[in-house]
C-alpha cells in the first residue's frame, strides 16, 4: 500500500488504482487545504488530524472501493477537526466517512453500505444521500 504522510497537502493530487493511504497532522492549520484529490479505484484511507479543520475548500474523490475518511483533533486540546466547505465522493464500495463536524459540505456515498459518523455536537445537519 503506496503511504503518504503531509503537515498539509493543497494543490492536486492524483493517485493510481492500488490501496493507498493519506496521512495529515498539522497542529496549526488545516491538514487538507484548497485541494483536489483523486485516489482512484482500491481501499484508500485518509486520516487527517489537526487542531483546525482537517479538510477546507477541498474536493476528494475516493473512487471505487471501501474506501475510509477521518477528520480527526491531533489531541485532546481544544481543537475542532471538521470538514469545511468541501465535497467528498466516497465512489462505489462500503465506504466510511468518521468526522467530527462539518459545515457547508457535501458527502456522497456511491453504490455499496456506507457509514458517515458525525461526532460533533453542531446544531444543525442537513443530510442528503445521492
Amino acid at each position: 500500500m503506496p503511504a503518504y504522510s503531509y503537515t498539509q497537502l493543497s494543490g492536486n493530487l492524483t493517485l493510481g488504482g492500488t490501496d493507498d493511504k493519506i496521512t495529515t497532522k498539522n497542529a496549526e492549520g488545516s491538514g487538507i487545504y484548497k485541494a483536489q484529490i483523486d485516489t482512484g479505484d482500491g481501499n484508500d484511507t485518509i486520516l487527517t488530524y489537526t487542531k483546525y479543520q482537517g479538510v477546507s475548500e477541498s474536493t476528494i474523490n475516493l473512487g471505487a472501493g471501501n474506501d475510509e475518511l477521518v477528520a480527526s483533533k491531533l489531541s485532546d486540546e481544544n481543537s475542532i477537526g471538521l470538514i469545511y466547505w468541501s465535497t467528498i465522493d466516497a465512489g462505489d464500495g462500503d465506504d466510511i466517512l468518521d468526522i467530527k463536524t462539518a459545515f457547508e459540505s457535501t458527502f456522497k456515498g456511491g453504490a455499496g453500505k456506507d457509514t458517515v459518523i458525525f461526532k460533533g455536537n453542531r446544531i444543525e445537519y442537513n443530510i442528503s444521500f445521492y
